[in-house]
């Protein structure tokens, strides 16, 4: 953060409490380490709303298809909730897989030293991985902000880039396009134009993501 003293912030007469992070229509919003802290507490939901319904997920009479449903409709989204505006790190990625092959572990009562296979597990759950979940949101939101035709702030936002600012020294952070224009190109509000070729790009591209 910077080291240049800040004004006071007031509206209506009232002054605004400075704070280093802050929770916002259920994301953080945070000058250090955002998306590190936006991970853990989405993790720290996603078990609380686990073990909610553990009399469903540890149910002996529910079914295998119940329970894969009720995790990718209730406690996957509270997992993934915001998702799609994340810029994500392949570590990153990786927790959030943890996350879920730990959830589905344990749905089948299997432990680490069982050493059962992850494709093996998957083949019981049938669950789609959230690393092409994660992907998929993504592009799907992208797309979607990118044909609007309003001003709407996510596009003003989205498509805002910093003029006459310099990046820090040493490897630069990855930006939240970066990874479209990587794999669209430069030109990728055009293809976005184009609703189905946008899916199959965006689909090729969240399948390579997935275990």
């Amino acid at each position: 953060m910077s080291n240049v003293p800040l004004s006071k912030l007031e509206i209506s007469g009232n002054q605004i409490e400075r704070v280093v992070e802050y929770t916002y229509l259920g994301q953080t919003i945070s000058f250090e380490e955002k998306t590190n802290k936006e991970l853990s507490q989405r993790i720290t939901k996603a078990w609380k709303n686990y073990w909610t319904l553990k009399h469903f997920y540890k149910s002996k009479k529910a079914s295998q298809k119940l329970k894969t449903k009720i995790l990718e409709q209730c406690t996957i989204p509270a997992l993934l909730y915001g998702a799609q505006t994340w810029t994500l790190t392949s570590s990153q990625i990786r927790r959030l897989q943890i996350t879920q092959r730990r959830m589905e572990r344990s749905i089948l009562n299997l432990r680490l030293k069982d050493r059962i296979p992850i494709k093996a597990i998957r083949g019981k759950t049938k669950i789609k991985d959230v690393g092409y979940l994660v992907k998929s949101m993504k592009f799907r939101y992208v797309g979607h902000v990118s044909r609007s035709t309003d001003q709407r702030w996510s596009k003003l936002l989205m498509e805002w880039w910093p003029y006459g600012v310099p990046r820090n020294p040493g490897r630069p952070s990855t930006r939240y396009l970066d990874e479209i224009r990587n794999r669209v190109g430069i030109e990728w509000r055009r293809v976005a134009d184009d609703r189905r070729r946008w899916h199959r790009t965006g689909e090729v591209y969240a399948q390579m993501w997935a275990i």
